[in-house]
């Protein structure tokens, strides 16, 4: 899923000037979830697209 569409999905269309950053939320979850938040097993980076999740 790509930026833009989590940011829609989530806070709606309104945000999508930038004012959040995924990036943020996405450690904050991987630290969470993560055994290894530096290497990520489950919510992974996709380089050029957004992310990914694999359980």
């Amino acid at each position: 899923m790509g930026k833009d569409e989590l940011i829609e999905e989530l806070w709606g269309e309104e945000y999508l000037d930038g004012a959040i950053s995924i990036a943020v939320y996405v450690r904050k979850i991987r630290e969470k979830i993560e055994e290894n938040p530096a290497k990520p097993a489950y919510l992974k980076t996709v380089w050029g697209v957004g992310y990914s999740f694999e359980a």
